[in-house]
């Protein structure tokens, strides 16, 4: 019989999904003041200024194909390895805070990945959209909204896996030097 109480009873105080609810309040909150502010804002701005006058208005011919290529090849490595950085330092300055908390038995390690990779994905599509909507028009890559539309979902796609790659990278090597 008391085997079975012991088995009912859960190490945890709260179940897994107030404590997801809680972590991602929190993360949404820390990381949102993070990503949000006018020095990220002015350089997504500044680079995709640059970047659209780089590839200013190209003509639509068929020696300007090497070029549209470029732009692309740019927007879908330069904003998947910014990611990929910032996610893979973010959790090795994380790890004291997180092995403490949880060795006082305050939450699952699932609820906290799922907590912060839900808060701080949409946090990191909102700059490479911005710099996607002036940049791409600018550039002229394409009139049709479509293909604008099926580039911006490949480039933030491509943004999400290389965030999950820099957290599995940053959780799995326990210094910031080897990260």
């Amino acid at each position: 019989s008391q085997e079975l109480m012991d088995r009912n009873e859960s190490k945890w105080p709260i179940g897994f999904l107030p404590q997801m609810l809680i972590l991602f309040s929190r993360t949404f909150r820390l990381t949102g003041k993070a990503q949000f502010t006018f020095l990220n804002f002015a350089q997504a701005l500044a680079l995709a200024v640059i970047s659209g006058l780089c590839w200013l208005r190209m003509d639509f011919a068929e020696d300007t194909i090497p070029d549209r290529s470029s732009f692309i090849f740019f927007l879908m490595t330069f904003w998947p390895l910014h990611t990929l950085m910032h996610g893979l330092l973010s959790f090795p300055f994380e790890r004291a805070v997180i092995e403490k908390e949880r060795a006082s038995g305050a939450y699952r390690l699932s609820a906290y990945f799922v907590a912060k990779s839900l808060a701080e994905a949409p946090l990191k599509l909102i700059l490479p959209t911005l710099f996607l909507i002036i940049a791409y028009w600018m550039a002229n890559i394409n009139p049709n909204f479509g293909i604008f539309l099926a580039i911006l979902v490949f480039e933030l796609l491509s943004i999400l896996v290389a965030e999950s790659l820099g957290l599995l990278l940053g959780a799995s090597l326990k210094s910031l030097l080897h990260a």
